[in-house]
């Protein structure tokens, strides 16, 4: 080969090349361009998003505008990686990642359509009124013909004068969501009465959200009494909180998806998978991964000082309810988690072993739901099941509710105390949408004959399961 003639020199090269699908001839370098072009389309989809949700407020528009331009600029990430390093990014399982990534995106941003509420005007999930008596019911167990409780609904959680349980728990991890401290009081007030009083409240865009409220038996709420402290981490509710679970999460996720294909978490040793996530995990998630669990420390720290003899629990629901847990297996305390992902590969980043979590930490799953799935538990589960009033399966989104989670545990356990549920869970349901300014009426999530009944699929049940409307 003489290399003094450019023109075979061409031909020689691309004869090469057609052998080799990882091997490209070009005189330009194009990767520098593909990448610059990667940063500028996300660079001008953050400024249409934020003029956009300024301007208009529309949610919509900006989650589709953010999922278009994050399409195109992992696209072009993708092309620029494929110049730079082809033996790796060309390869299939690059690819594959890439595109459940993509679908992640695509999936979160569609949860995130599915907690439009109004957080200034929370309803209470029950309430102290007996005006209506078909929402009071208490299950204990020595009935026949209902259904056996849930294990968890006859555990006791905080002080031993003013012990809290599992429907408390779950009345607090929903009042975390709350806009204001008013309509908080409120709703504590009607759900506890005059012996709950509400110590800390966070604004609620505060990254975490912690609400925490002191229950006193009565006459005993003097800061030396032995009361029970309950601190609330508020979930996913916005965008922000959607984008902090990405960003947390999606190493586990994907490292999960491909597992079904190629078994990598089921082979490799789990405890160097958590030593490899905790390695390689951005110093930007890391400092957000800090900051959640100091500021639990410190809130837990200030409400200690000025309630010492106060048995404290962490409840939370959710991503959010997951840091709770850790924060009590970190400091030894009880922590009850709602629809919360799994410790597992959280654990070596904050310095926890399996004993603190099994000995202090609880979580409630419901059927369905799919957050729960995301890693791998250590703790306690308690599984519920989640079906709709008329007993078909309810969506991944429904069952993830914190309302609805609530209602089926009073719907098989009722409330010790009596308290009416009929509003939150037997009552019609009734939402505007914010895009289109609709009212929609929704079934309750609770139907009167499935109250104390198991769902079955015998023609003769009382309460029957089905599987199409």
């Amino acid at each position: 080969k003489n290399k003094k003639d450019e023109k075979d020199w061409d031909t020689y090269a691309k004869m090469l090349a057609a052998g080799d699908s990882d091997l490209h001839v070009s005189r330009t370098c194009w990767c520098l361009w593909f990448f610059l072009a990667s940063v500028a389309v996300w660079i001008i989809t953050g400024i249409l998003c934020y003029l956009i949700d300024i301007r208009y407020h529309c949610k919509n528009s900006v989650l589709v505008i953010a999922n278009l331009g994050t399409t195109a600029s992992v696209v072009l990430s993708m092309s620029a990686a494929v110049r730079i390093i082809p033996h790796l990014a060309a390869s299939p399982t690059f690819k594959c990642h890439n595109i459940v990534f993509i679908a992640l995106i695509y999936a979160f941003s569609y949860v995130t359509t599915q907690f439009d509420m109004d957080s200034s005007t929370l309803s209470p999930i029950m309430t102290m009124s007996d005006t209506d008596k078909s929402g009071i019911f208490y299950n204990d167990g020595s009935d026949q013909q209902l259904v056996t409780p849930y294990p968890a609904c006859s555990m006791t959680w905080g002080s031993e004068k003013t012990q809290v349980r599992i429907l408390d728990l779950a009345a607090m991890a929903y009042y975390a969501y709350s806009g204001n401290s008013s309509n908080f009081d409120y709703m504590l007030e009607q759900s506890f009465g005059k012996n709950a009083k509400r110590v800390f409240f966070d604004e609620y865009d505060i990254v975490p959200r912690i609400v925490a409220a002191r229950h006193c038996a009565e006459g005993a709420d003097r800061k030396d009494d032995s009361c029970t402290l309950i601190m609330s981490v508020k979930g996913i509710s916005n965008k922000l909180d959607v984008m902090t679970f990405m960003g947390i999460f999606s190493t586990v996720m994907i490292m999960q998806t491909f597992d079904t294909i190629f078994p990598l978490l089921s082979t490799v040793p789990k405890r160097l998978v958590v030593h490899i996530i905790s390695m390689f995990r951005l110093p930007t998630v890391k400092d957000l991964q800090d900051k959640y669990i100091t500021k639990l420390e410190e809130t837990m720290g200030q409400l200690q000082t000025s309630f010492p003899n106060d048995g404290i629990v962490f409840t939370g629901h959710g991503t959010d309810g997951l840091f709770a847990e850790l924060a009590g297996a970190r400091m030894g305390l009880p922590a009850v988690g709602f629809s919360a992902p799994g410790q597992f590969y959280m654990m070596a980043t904050y310095g926890i072993g399996e004993e603190e979590i099994a000995e202090n930490v609880m979580t409630v799953v419901p059927s369905m739901d799919a957050v729960p799935w995301v890693a791998k538990h250590v703790d306690i589960l308690q599984r519920i099941v989640c079906r709709r009033a008329n007993g078909m399966h309810s969506t991944p989104a429904q069952c993830h509710s914190i309302r609805k989670i609530a209602c089926e545990l009073w719907r098989v356990c009722g409330d010790v105390n009596n308290r009416n549920f009929v509003e939150a869970c037997l009552a019609p349901r009734t939402f505007v949408n914010p895009s289109t300014s609709v009212k929609v009426v929704r079934d309750p999530l609770v139907s009167k004959v499935c109250i104390g009944q198991q769902f079955s699929n015998k023609r003769n049940a009382r309460c029957r399961s089905v599987f199409f409307d």
